[in-house]
């Protein structure tokens, strides 16, 4: 008898732990919606002697966004930028290259959403994340480079590599799951061809 009730104790054991890993883990299932980004198409846009890329920016699933925020995360959106030279006898040549890291984070006295620019300074804040987004990334121009880097019947490749990452594990992860990514959102790359002939957007 007393071992027949050992051995049955053991699938109660083992529920118990499953409904543990459920419960401690569940906070990792609910931040899954965020997978993409989601933007428009980049526009070269034309400013005095500059040019910049209009590339409104934001994720799929904003409210999964502020989620991770609200419990704590320090999360760093990192835009590069490359744009090259068409060259047909050699190979293209590169002309502009930047790399703009922004920090998104949530102050829990003020319960505002920050977002700071890749200097380190304030962008903006605010208590609803997609305001903040509205007036930041979706608006976003970014400087390519001045008119005279761009010649007249040129063609021109301009790439963009997209990530969000966390900035640090937290401590408890970092003892329970050695694997899991720092990464919130898959990268993602877009590129797009620009001559200046094809009249670019003035704004």
């Amino acid at each position: 008898m007393q071992g027949s009730g050992r051995t049955g104790s053991l699938p109660g054991r083992a529920l118990s732990l499953f409904f543990l890993c459920c419960w401690l883990f569940c906070p990792l299932a609910l931040a899954a919606p965020l997978e993409h980004f989601v933007y428009l198409q980049p526009k070269v846009l034309e400013q005095d002697d500059f040019f910049s890329l209009f590339l409104p920016l934001s994720v799929n699933n904003e409210d999964a966004l502020g989620d991770l925020l609200r419990d704590g995360a320090t999360l760093e959106l990192t835009v590069e930028i490359e744009v090259d030279r068409r060259r047909t006898l050699w190979f293209n040549q590169g002309i502009f290259s930047a790399r703009y890291i922004y920090v998104f984070k949530h102050d829990t006295l003020t319960r505002l959403f920050r977002l700071y620019r890749h200097n380190g300074s304030l962008w903006s804040e605010d208590g609803n994340l997609r305001i903040l987004l509205n007036n930041t990334l979706k608006q976003q121009e970014l400087p390519l480079a001045d008119k005279n880097t761009f010649k007249p019947g040129e063609v021109y490749i301009i790439r963009v590599n997209l990530s969000m990452r966390h900035t640090e594990l937290p401590s408890w992860l970092d003892k329970t799951l050695v694997f899991w990514s720092r990464d919130v959102v898959q990268s993602e790359k877009i590129s797009v061809e620009y001559g200046v002939d094809d009249a670019p957007v003035s704004r």
